[in-house]
């Protein structure tokens, strides 16, 4: 079932507060429990979506994308965003997206970050979030 996750940037060194204009909203599938669902995916990826957004800046648009496991290898979540950048989830296949959770994501290949799962809603509701993502 597709959800809207929102995920805010958790405390870091740099922001010991963490960042509520920081982070990012996919429209993801998701099981009852909560764990990215590949099968869920392939049938729907074209609507699996990322919004990237920090503070004021242009928000980043992109898909959300999903590799099986290769040989030895992990299956790997990612999104690919309309100016090429990448976004890689951190060993997604494994976290739970539900609130309060943390999950972490790196940019074009920089340190992951933590984020806070702040909201799961059907993929279709209306955010109660300020921008609205």
């Amino acid at each position: 079932m597709l959800k809207k996750v929102r995920l805010e940037l958790a405390r870091t060194p740099d922001q010991p507060a963490g960042r509520k204009d920081q982070g990012f909203v996919l429209i993801a599938p998701l099981s009852e429990d909560g764990h990215l669902d590949p099968k869920d995916w392939e049938e729907h990826k074209q609507d699996c979506r990322v919004t990237q957004f920090q503070g004021t800046a242009e928000h980043h648009h992109g898909l959300l994308q999903f590799t099986p496991a290769s040989e030895g290898g992990l299956p790997t979540w990612f999104a690919i965003f309309e100016d090429d950048s990448v976004a890689e989830g951190f060993r997604f296949e494994t976290e739970r997206f539900v609130p309060g959770e943390y999950v972490s994501l790196a940019v074009d290949e920089d340190t992951a970050l933590p984020y806070t799962v702040v909201s799961v809603l059907p993929a279709d509701q209306p955010s109660p979030h300020k921008t609205h993502l």
